[in-house]
């Protein structure tokens, strides 16, 4: 079996770049994401988001509307769906200790999860 990947990136590089990825709850209420990561862990990430925004931008295009997200929308989205698939799959979307994270235009992503720090 071959090693898991997400976005096309290797499963453990996403795991170890969001590890490192550091928040804090800003006075509007929502959370704000930052880090500095190396390359190695960096350009995988960013690689995997914009698979996945693009994918988004073509979903749509196909939908008919490509105007129906911003772009930052659109990225914030990415960042939230690549979050999600980097969960351990142990943990349901219903699932005790779940992780409910929403994205937001003012922010990349708020996050109230007792499992992970993202």
């Amino acid at each position: 079996m071959g090693e898991r990947t997400v976005a096309g990136e290797p499963l453990e590089l996403l795991q170890a770049a969001f590890a490192k990825l550091k928040h804090r709850k800003r006075s509007d209420g929502m959370i704000e994401v930052s880090g500095k990561l190396a390359p190695e862990l960096g350009e995988p990430l960013l690689r995997a988001a914009i698979r996945i925004e693009r994918e988004l931008l073509d979903q749509d295009v196909a939908d008919g509307d490509s105007d129906v997200r911003t772009t930052s929308e659109r990225r914030a989205d990415a960042f939230v769906l690549l979050a999600n698939n980097l969960r351990p799959r142990s943990i349901g979307p219903e699932g005790k200790g779940s992780c409910q994270i929403r994205a937001s235009i003012a922010a990349l992503a708020a996050t109230e999860c007792p499992c992970h720090t993202i």
